[in-house]
């Protein structure tokens, strides 16, 4: 089952976003020309901070997404990823192909290239 985000939900969480910051004029403005009074928006079921909360959960989606390349290589970022810079300085952990069953025993380091 996919995920729908509709646009009258995202302008939802930017008028609540707003109203909880203490932008209430901006708030009251984007709701009138949101029609956020008219959307179909369960407003019950919204916590507070839901859209810094999607956001963040967003950023982590992100951030381990690319820590593993295609070819399963880890990626090791300089600096955690922030939602304005998302390309920090990396590391590519290549995996080493194990000899058997003893060799995740001993330690199965990789080694790093830059």
């Amino acid at each position: 089952m996919a995920t729908m985000v509709t646009s009258d939900e995202i302008n939802y969480l930017i008028y609540r976003y707003l109203q909880e910051s203490g932008f209430q004029h901006t708030a009251f403005t984007f709701g009138m020309e949101a029609n956020i009074a008219k959307s179909n928006v369960n407003v019950a079921n919204v916590p507070p901070g839901a859209l810094i909360s999607f956001l963040q959960k967003g950023l982590q989606f992100l951030e381990l997404e690319q820590h593993v390349e295609a070819n399963g290589d880890d990626i090791k970022y300089a600096e955690p990823i922030s939602l304005l810079n998302t390309a920090p300085p990396r590391t590519v952990i290549k995996r080493e192909p194990s000899a058997g069953p003893r060799a995740g025993a001993e330690g199965a380091g990789g080694r790093a290239v830059m």
